[in-house]
């Protein structure tokens, strides 16, 4: 992969994500924790993913 701009190489890029559905009356704080304990999740299993807080409740 290069910058379109400068056409400098730049390598691959992945990305690992995690996502976390809010529920109701919860608070900011626990949305956020389940959230980065998906991403967490995600980038064990070999980066590169999408880890839901579903996935992990299994």
């Amino acid at each position: 992969m290069s910058l379109k701009s400068t056409g400098d190489v730049i390598g691959e890029i992945t990305l690992s994500m995690g996502v976390a559905r809010f529920r109701e009356f919860e608070e900011a704080p626990a949305l956020i924790a389940r959230a980065e304990a998906c991403v967490r999740a995600a980038k064990l299993e070999g980066r590169d993913r999408i880890v839901t807080d579903a996935q992990l409740s299994r």
